[in-house]
């Protein structure tokens, strides 16, 4: 049992954090509908699409390693919502 709390903690780790970098850039690419719109429209259609595509991602990590993300909807939301905040600060 111990073995498999010292495999899963780092693998669930690293699949949190490269489901963190796959919305960052999602984010990013698809912002840039958001910078010549700016509605709030828009923001609900960028955050559906990355919450998909986030989904998508979450699923096929579970896949190739047998261990889920830890990540919720509620954080991928979260998350998501601070990146976009970040990128309205930058611009």
């Amino acid at each position: 049992m111990i073995y498999v709390g010292l495999y899963s903690s780092p693998v669930t780790f690293s699949q949190d954090l490269t489901l963190r970098k796959t919305i960052r850039k999602s984010v990013m690419e698809q912002s840039k509908l958001l910078d010549s719109i700016g509605t709030a429209q828009m923001e609900g259609e960028l955050q559906t699409s990355i919450l998909t595509i986030a989904k998508k991602t979450s699923y096929e990590m579970k896949e190739n390693s047998g261990i889920e993300a830890s990540l919720s909807e509620d954080d991928i939301r979260d998350y998501m919502s601070l990146v976009i905040k970040e990128l309205k600060r930058s611009n």
